[in-house]
């Protein structure tokens, strides 16, 4: 990891939606989030997600989510925002990574849950850098 400072002075910038479902997982997550994000916008499940995001979609620059969740799935949100934005960078929560890659093609980077922090500098400085 050589653009550390670089990647953190830029992700400070960003606006993130972050879904989860999950109140345990996601205040988990946000914790490790507000790390490196400053501007974090939270969504309960796809659906909230989906309606957060199209109020201005021009706000976002990240969209972090989880797969399974109620009322509207991870994968019905992502390809519902690419519908409006093929550009915005989608980072997908899931704890299979292979089974993901299958069945969601447009998309940024694939992270564990739990996330480990220093993948997800990895996958901020690959993108940065495409």
């Amino acid at each position: 990891m050589n653009n550390l400072d670089a990647i953190l002075s830029v992700s400070k910038k960003m606006r993130v939606l972050y879904v989860e479902d999950n109140e345990e997982a996601r205040e988990s997550t946000l914790g490790l989030l507000s790390n490196i994000f400053t501007d974090i916008v939270v969504a309960v499940d796809g659906e909230d997600g989906l309606n957060t995001f199209l109020k201005d979609t021009t706000e976002y620059n990240l969209i972090i989510s989880d797969i399974n969740m109620p009322n509207m799935n991870g994968r019905e949100m992502i390809q519902r925002v690419r519908e409006v934005d093929e550009n915005i960078m989608i980072f997908v929560l899931t704890a299979d990574i292979e089974a993901e890659r299958k069945v969601i093609k447009n998309v940024n980077a694939y992270l564990h849950k739990p996330i480990d922090y220093m993948k997800l500098f990895i996958e901020l400085e690959k993108n940065f850098s495409s």
